[in-house]
């Protein structure tokens, strides 16, 4: 009926539709092999059948609804270490979250700042670490991303641990997940 179908579109929360995956474009810290990210995060949708999700490259919209929006509606959030964390005050309760830091040591240390405000969201939170800078590109390993997102979206620990030599350390609400050298 009318009725049931208007009753389900305004269902809160909204039901969530894709991965999020923070585009910061050229800035510093942006995912310099972000097409392979995406289309690692596409193979862990489809090996997990996954189908209703999508992945979502995200920029700030024109309107703060639509950001609001998009952030609401995710399934899990994927971002390269900046300001676009801050977002996590719109993602949907214990929605997974998967921070992209850099390995670079000289200078400033990728700082816990964004797990601490996902902490206390009560978000699970991972962080995988890039090949790169505070103020360059990075490069993420899409073997080790993927491997977030079986543990973090799917709950698979066991196989994606298995099948990708890194490291796997556990922490009370946050992983890193890093490559060996």
């Amino acid at each position: 009926s009318t009725a049931a179908t208007a009753a389900a579109s305004s269902a809160w929360p909204p039901p969530p539709t894709h991965i999020l995956l923070v585009d910061r474009g050229r800035k510093a810290r942006h995912v310099r092999n972000l097409d392979a990210a995406v289309a690692a995060l596409e193979q862990a949708l489809r090996a997990a059948n996954r189908t209703e999700l999508s992945v979502l490259r995200w920029r700030p919209a024109a309107s703060l609804e639509a950001d609001i929006a998009a952030w609401q509606r995710a399934a899990l959030v994927v971002a390269p270490h900046g300001a676009g964390l801050s977002n996590l005050l719109f993602a949907p309760a214990g929605c997974p979250v998967i921070e992209i830091c850099y390995d670079e040591v000289k200078g400033m240390l990728c700082p816990a700042m964004y797990a601490a405000l996902g902490a206390n969201l009560h978000l699970p939170y991972w962080v995988v670490t890039a090949r790169g800078g505070y103020a360059t590109g990075l490069q993420v390993n899409t073997d080790t991303l993927d491997a977030a997102v079986a543990v973090t979206l799917f709950g698979n620990q066991w196989n994606a641990a298995a099948f990708i030599p890194h490291h796997l350390i556990g922490l009370r609400h946050s992983c890193y997940l890093d490559y060996e050298s």
